[in-house]
């Protein structure tokens, strides 16, 4: 915001925290505050008292150029300076920052399990960010059910120290049903300790597969034990194919047989759909798939250009644009847009969101041979986390 303002008992000057954003849309505008995420609107007319802010002004000044009452702005200016949206010195911000930094960041506690139960896969997608990693002879693993059982008692007692009243264990890979007796194994523990009180009641599952190796007894079990599954599908047949199945169109058809016996089973099922360039240039045929496909919850993930996978540069832009589009028009009909629908939920709640990773220090992540790490190098936010712990049982 440049110089230091100084300040007297009566805001001598004041100015815009580097916080606080402005957004124009129809004949409203937003002052969104980063830290505090409590929004104010006001009309287009204020855009050149707001204006001034930025530059930093003396009361004067903001009195005059203010569409309102001399009574009226300083009321006004009350109420922005409570929430935090105009300072009188830099050092409010960091002090403030400070402060979200302590409460969010400063106290990491464990709430979410990656149970990578195998490393091996029964597709080959273009764009997979473990298949692009793995080294030339690389040989696969699959985690043993008594592993499986260990990583959960393990992460009961981490849920334990950190209080959290709703972890997650989510079983992934890989594909997760390429081992189902680990998967299997470690569900039934995750019910024992549940029932005994070692782990919270609110203690979630979830299942990421590609549905290949979907049957009925399995989604049968899935539904017993009140797992989430979500199925790895990005679109029709003609966006799904050519990235994820190579043109192998009988695989795209046993995908969807798998969706459909979950759905059947009466499973909690979702989709996780990736968005490639191609999914993007053609969004509204992506998204009237999405409606008529029968699921409550999508996923929209951000594609990693992990070579030899790559991506032009008007990607970020595009599939931003499309992220903001697909939540309106998802949730418009009920059904629950995951990516977007965190964000929104924490600008309605007025909580602040720090990081979209529970790598920051909240998860740990299981590998096949048992090692754990807080992070699985799988994420599709976007971050990129090195140098991560990584333990042995």
């Amino acid at each position: 915001m440049g110089k230091t303002i100084k300040s007297t008992g009566e805001y001598a000057r004041l100015g815009l925290s580097r916080f606080c954003h402005v957004f124009a849309r129809g004949d409203a505008l937003c002052l969104y505050h980063a830290l505090g995420i409590s929004p104010v609107y006001l009309g287009l007319d204020f855009g050149s008292l707001l204006d001034m802010l930025r530059r930093s002004a003396s009361s004067t000044d903001v009195l005059a150029s203010s569409p309102l009452s001399a009574a009226e702005t300083t009321d006004l200016l009350a109420k922005l300076r409570a929430k935090k949206f105009l300072i009188t010195d830099e050092a409010e911000d960091d002090r403030q920052l400070a402060a979200v930094q302590e409460r969010y960041l400063g106290h990491p506690a464990v709430a979410v399990m990656y149970l990578l139960v195998t490393d091996a896969c029964n597709l080959s997608c273009s764009y997979c960010f473990v298949k692009n990693n793995m080294p030339a002879g690389y040989r696969t693993e699959k985690m043993t059910p008594e592993r499986a059982d260990a990583a959960v008692r393990f992460f009961a007692k981490q849920i334990r120290l950190s209080g959290v009243e709703q972890p997650q264990v989510i079983f992934y890979g890989g594909e997760p049903l390429l081992n189902l007796p680990a998967v299997k194994s470690a569900m039934e523990t995750i019910e024992t300790l549940r029932s005994v009180g070692d782990l919270p009641a609110g203690t979630q599952m979830t299942l990421i597969t590609n549905g290949v190796r979907v049957t009925a007894d399995i989604a049968r079990f899935l539904k017993t034990h009140d797992v989430t599954a979500v199925v790895s599908l990005d679109g029709p047949e003609e966006l799904t194919s050519p990235l994820r199945l190579q043109g192998r169109d009988t695989l795209y058809r046993e995908i969807v047989r798998g969706l459909e016996t979950l759905k059947d089973a009466g499973a909690r099922v979702g989709i996780s759909c990736t968005l490639g360039e191609t999914s993007v240039a053609r969004f509204d045929a992506l998204l009237q798939w999405v409606k008529a496909a029968g699921v409550s919850s999508v996923g929209f993930n951000i594609v990693r250009p992990v070579p030899p996978f790559s991506l032009s540069p008007d990607y970020p832009e595009a599939v931003a644009a499309a992220l903001i589009r697909g939540y309106e028009s998802l949730t418009a009909i009920g059904i629950n847009e995951d990516r977007m629908g965190r964000k929104v939920r924490a600008f309605a709640e007025g909580t602040p969101y720090p990081f979209d990773c529970a790598g920051c220090g909240n998860q740990i992540v299981v590998s096949p041979s048992g090692r754990w790490s807080t992070w699985s190098g799988r994420c599709t936010t976007g971050c990129e986390r090195v140098g991560s712990t990584a333990s042995q049982w």
